[in-house]
């Protein structure tokens, strides 16, 4: 992906809504919004909750650039270190 809100796009985008995609995530449908206009960004658990919603399709470092291959390798849901 080439920027951060092309992978929001994605998330929505195969969530078909922002509805769909705050329902899976556990967030609220106008937080959604936000992000995909840019207005905030999803904290690096919700990044992490997207990316499994989207098995994967949408990774967390599309998300967020705090987020490399190490890191998310030990993450709070049981990734190895």
């Amino acid at each position: 992906m080439k920027t951060r809100s092309e992978g929001m796009r994605k998330a929505i985008d195969l969530y078909g809504s922002h509805h769909a995609l705050a329902d899976a995530v556990g967030v609220a449908r106008s937080t959604v919004t936000l992000w995909s206009l840019g207005c905030n960004r999803p904290g690096p658990l919700d990044a992490i909750r997207i990316e499994g919603a989207t098995g994967g399709a949408v990774r967390r470092e599309d998300l967020l650039e705090i987020f490399d291959r190490t890191w998310a390798k030990r993450n709070v849901f049981g990734g190895g270190a």
